[in-house]
C-alpha cells in the first residue's frame, strides 16, 4: 500500500477531484499536505489511516497556530485524496467520512465610515488612487480590482464584469468559482474617476498590476 505522500497528485488530480481549480487554490492545496498533513501521518499506510490519525492532524495546526478556517480547508483535501483513493481502491473507505467537519465562525464585517474611506483616499498614492476608489466604490477583492481591464467595464450600464484576477507572482487567473465570475454595479463617484483620462491608460492588460508594484 502507499503512504500518503501521493495526496497532492490524488486529490489534484483524480476525477471528481479540484481540477477545475485555479491555480492558486491547487497551491493551496498542495501547500496544505506538504505542511501540515503529511509532517503528521506520513509515516502511515492509507489502508491504517483512522478517523484519529485525522484528529491528530487538526490538534497539530491548532498548535502551529492554524485558525479553524485554514484547518477546514486541510480537512476538505484530505477528504478529497482519500475519496480519490476509494475509487482507485487503495482503500476501503474514506475515513475523513468519520470525523465532523470542522465550522468556524464567521468574522463580522464592520463596514468602512465614509469618513474613513475619504481618509484612505486622500492619503493614498496617486498611481493607486484609481483602484482604491474602484475597490472602495465595487467592494471588489483586490485582485479583481487589479485584474480589471476596459473591455469588462460598461460605464454606460454602470457595471464591471470580474473576469480575471490577479495571483500572487505577478499572473492572471480566472476566478475561483463560478460565483465569483460575476458582475458589479459601478457608484456614481467610481464611474467619475474611471471617466478621466488619465484612467484609460490604468485600466489595461497590466496597468494596474505594474503601477502597484512599481509604487510597493
Amino acid at each position: 500500500m502507499r503512504d500518503t505522500s501521493p495526496w497532492p497528485t490524488t486529490s489534484l488530480n483524480g476525477s471528481g477531484s479540484p481540477r477545475s481549480a485555479s491555480k492558486s487554490v491547487r497551491r493551496r492545496y498542495e501547500s496544505d499536505i506538504r505542511l501540515h498533513v503529511v509532517p503528521v501521518v506520513g509515516s502511515i499506510k492509507l489502508a491504517k489511516l483512522r478517523p484519529l490519525h485525522l484528529e491528530q492532524v487538526f490538534a497539530a495546526g491548532r498548535e502551529e497556530g492554524l485558525s479553524e478556517r485554514s484547518l477546514l480547508h486541510v480537512h476538505r483535501v484530505m477528504f478529497n485524496a482519500l475519496r480519490q483513493a476509494m475509487r482507485w481502491q487503495l482503500v476501503a473507505q474514506n475515513v475523513a467520512e468519520a470525523v465532523a467537519a470542522l465550522k468556524p465562525t464567521r468574522r463580522r464585517v464592520e463596514p468602512m465610515e465614509l469618513s474613513d474611506a475619504r481618509g484612505v483616499r486622500g492619503n493614498g498614492r496617486a498611481s493607486l488612487e484609481l483602484p482604491t476608489v474602484i475597490g472602495l466604490g465595487t467592494g471588489m477583492r483586490l485582485g479583481e480590482v487589479l485584474g480589471l481591464r476596459w473591455i469588462d467595464a460598461d460605464l454606460d450600464a454602470g457595471t464591471a464584469r470580474i473576469a480575471q484576477t490577479l495571483q500572487p507572482g505577478g499572473t492572471f487567473d480566472r476566478p475561483k468559482t463560478h460565483r465569483s465570475s460575476r458582475s458589479v454595479s459601478l457608484t456614481a463617484f467610481v464611474i467619475c474617476a474611471t471617466s478621466e483620462p488619465a484612467s484609460a491608460a490604468a485600466i489595461s492588460d497590466g496597468g494596474f498590476r505594474n503601477r502597484l508594484f512599481e509604487d510597493l
